[in-house]
């Protein structure tokens, strides 16, 4: 692009771009609906644990080869 047409219009449509963008994400981030934690995260991480530990010893299907 800068090639041919030159620095200041490359820059010049980086600048339109990044001004479109930036104009998006702030009218879009009124909208955005932030949904607090729905409970503590270590029961997800013990939850998690006792998962693993339940299938340590599973024998596996022979499904992977």
């Amino acid at each position: 692009m800068h090639d041919t047409i030159g620095w200041a219009a490359g820059i010049g449509m980086l600048a339109i771009a990044l001004s479109v963008s930036l104009t998006m994400f702030l009218i879009g981030i009124k909208r955005y609906r932030k949904q607090g934690p729905l409970g503590s995260p270590l029961t997800t991480v013990a939850k998690v644990l006792v998962a693993a530990a339940r299938k340590w010893r599973v024998a596996e299907c022979g499904c992977y080869n």
